[in-house]
């Protein structure tokens, strides 16, 4: 008997047909990508790693989403593990990313890491997805601290930093922000969105389970677990109401 889930390591080729192994091709070249294909998937979650915008190419930093993209699977939904080029051009990469899902799939959601977050919440403000979870995203670029996170951001946006922060955009897509008290590469302050009103923020408490920039607690862990599913299912109450609308 087949596998519920399929692993398909893809080289980005000439245009992306989700649930096949051609992909699109970026003006510099391929990209390593990690596609999953669930049957009779829910929709197509996009993982996209951290690394300071800055870093990319690297097995260690495309580890990052998949824990959190097995629970996706575990879900019903296909996944797509990304790489993208660094600087401002992965926004465009994330994006292309989400039109070739869009092609196939009824639902497109994306879930980041650290600047990987940052990016998924930012493409959610220029490209439609149905919903975005984050863990340990910047999302207000002028408001970080002195040191490598805003250093990074300044070499990657330079002085538009505003221009480039989720924060300070509007966004209705539902979204869940989690981010770890204790971090200190992101500050916890960074997690607020007051312009998008569904989004579920979420702090994690330190303790031994891995995260991002730190570890979090059997707790924070079960909540964060909890807050998944909450999403799912106010995906699912859009789907319902959609259709009862065309009834």
């Amino acid at each position: 008997m087949a596998s519920r889930s399929t692993l398909l390591v893809v080289t980005l080729g000439c245009t992306l047909g989700f649930g096949s192994t051609a992909v699109a091709q970026t003006p510099t070249g391929p990209l390593p990508q990690e596609t999953r294909i669930v049957a009779n998937a829910k929709g197509v979650v996009i993982g996209v790693h951290g690394g300071s915008w800055l870093l990319t190419g690297s097995e260690t930093l495309m580890a990052g989403p998949r824990p959190a993209l097995a629970r996706w699977r575990a879900a019903g939904w296909s996944t797509v593990n990304i790489d993208y080029r660094p600087g401002r051009a992965a926004l465009a990469d994330i994006r292309a990313a989400v039109r070739a899902a869009r092609r196939t799939a009824r639902r497109v959601c994306l879930y980041g890491e650290s600047a990987g977050g940052h990016m998924a919440l930012l493409v959610a403000t220029q490209v439609k997805v149905d919903c975005v979870q984050t863990v340990g995203a910047p999302t207000d670029l002028p408001a970080l601290p002195a040191g490598d996170t805003r250093h990074a951001a300044e070499v990657t946006f330079g002085t538009r930093l505003a221009t480039f922060s989720p924060a300070r955009k509007r966004s209705t897509t539902p979204t869940l922000v989690a981010h770890a008290r204790h971090d200190d590469v992101v500050p916890h302050s960074q997690s607020r969105l007051p312009r998008w009103p569904h989004a579920q923020r979420l702090s994690l408490s330190p303790g031994p389970h891995r995260s991002v920039h730190g570890g979090i607690s059997s707790r924070s862990l079960r909540a964060m677990r909890e807050a998944e599913t909450s999403l799912r299912a106010r995906l699912q109450v859009a789907v319902a109401g959609s259709a009862a609308g065309l009834e």
